[in-house]
């Protein structure tokens, strides 16, 4: 997770992406219930990238957002 809030704090939105869905694959606990996870999820849906757009939604369905 420390290396995804890293990725975010840099705008680099794709390797955010993917780290959060590794730790979500590992820990989903641990992405679910955190806060900052969660948030980012979130900022993640106002980049408005095709590259993006799968792999986020499948995120959110994972932590309970849409």
């Amino acid at each position: 997770m420390n290396a995804a809030r890293a990725y975010s704090l840099r705008k680099e939105h794709l390797a955010t992406l993917h780290m959060i869905g590794q730790a979500a694959r590992h820990a989903p606990e641990t992405v679910r219930y955190r806060p900052w996870a969660r948030a980012t999820v979130l900022d993640l849906m106002q980049v408005h990238s095709p590259t993006i757009r799968t792999g986020r939604a499948d995120l959110a369905t994972s932590m309970g957002r849409s």
